[in-house]
């Protein structure tokens, strides 16, 4: 949709529409009952969305199945920056699979930084 407003509006206007301030950047879900159909189609939604930074999910509910799809979510979306995750099932698989969205949000910020520094050096030169 932020697609098809950028050409709509590029038409009209002489400037470029900067569409990364259209939607949401960070989503708030804490205290919602959630569960994991829940968590399975926000990560599905996530995955789709290059514009969202953030996401709480605590004391959702959310069960393994949840997990990992969210997991995916974050691999997918390499502009997640943060997912809050607790307070929700405490399992012991459940905290391996908290570690394993913390390295992909971690994997997300280094390549961020990494873009950064190179457009530093592309500007430079």
């Amino acid at each position: 949709m932020r697609d098809n407003l950028k050409w709509k509006l590029s038409l009209r206007l002489t400037q470029e529409i900067d569409v990364s301030k259209l939607g949401i950047r960070y989503l708030h879900l804490g205290k919602n009952q959630i569960g994991n159909a829940g968590a399975i189609q926000l990560a599905q939604a996530i995955k789709q969305d290059a514009y969202m930074r953030g996401v709480s999910l605590r004391h959702n509910k959310i069960g393994e199945a949840g997990m990992i799809e969210l997991i995916q979510a974050a691999h997918c979306n390499k502009n997640l920056l943060h997912m809050d995750i607790r307070e929700n099932h405490n399992c012991y698989t459940k905290k391996k699979l908290n570690e394993r969205v913390k390295e992909e949000l971690l994997y997300n910020l280094k390549n961020l930084i990494l873009s950064y520094v190179d457009r530093a050096g592309a500007v430079e030169k």
